[in-house]
């Protein structure tokens, strides 16, 4: 009388077979690999939906990254004034904080010229105005605010723009010792000011 035997778990009935062993010690079959993969129109419509979503997305990303600009160099401007005033009480000299509107950049100087530190905004930010606080609007394409050994300083501020119309201005107080930033298209009052 003759017993059947099951050979699925033994290593010799596989490989007798020419089959190759799988991570379970069991036979595996080529056909048994045919499903592993992605067709070609899957992958078209992965690549698809990648491209809506891209498509959807990329304003926002722009609209967010204008705005970031925008806000750097608000507070680049404003560390700028704080440097101005911490230098002249320092050093007890006069320091000059200057705004070329048609270079838009910003220049700060000590009175001798004897320190000098420039820097260019960004391309999609640019400088619209600055005004002494209680005057009308600056006609002059360089304006120069003084910063003098006793900490005080000239009541300015200084409107910027960007590209995508956001405005932000830099108020500078007299009497305040640093600089506070104003959001234009906010109603709620100044934008906070972070160090």
């Amino acid at each position: 009388m003759k017993t059947k035997t099951s050979s699925v778990g033994s290593k010799e009935a596989g490989s007798a077979k020419g089959e190759r062993l799988g991570p379970s010690n069991r036979a595996v079959r080529h056909s048994d690999f045919s499903a592993v993969g992605f067709t070609l129109i899957e992958v078209l419509v992965v690549l698809v939906l990648m491209a809506a979503l891209t498509a959807v997305a990329a304003p926002s990303i722009g609209r967010g990254l204008g705005a970031i600009e925008l806000q750097t160099t608000a507070r680049r401007i404003a560390a700028t004034l704080r440097l101005a005033r911490m230098k002249a009480v320092r050093e007890q000299r006069v320091f000059l904080v200057g705004f070329d509107l048609e270079r838009n950049e910003v220049e700060l100087t000590r009175e001798d010229l004897s320190f000098r530190r420039t820097f260019e905004l960004p391309e999609s930010v640019r400088i619209q105005k600055v005004t002494r606080r209680g005057d009308d609007v600056m006609s002059e394409v360089k304006v120069t605010c003084l910063f003098v050994p006793n900490g005080l300083s000239e009541s300015f501020e200084v409107w910027l723009r960007n590209n995508r119309g956001r405005e932000l201005k830099v108020v500078q107080d007299s009497f305040v010792k640093s600089p506070r930033i104003e959001d234009l298209q906010d109603t709620g009052g100044p934008a906070p000011d972070v160090h």
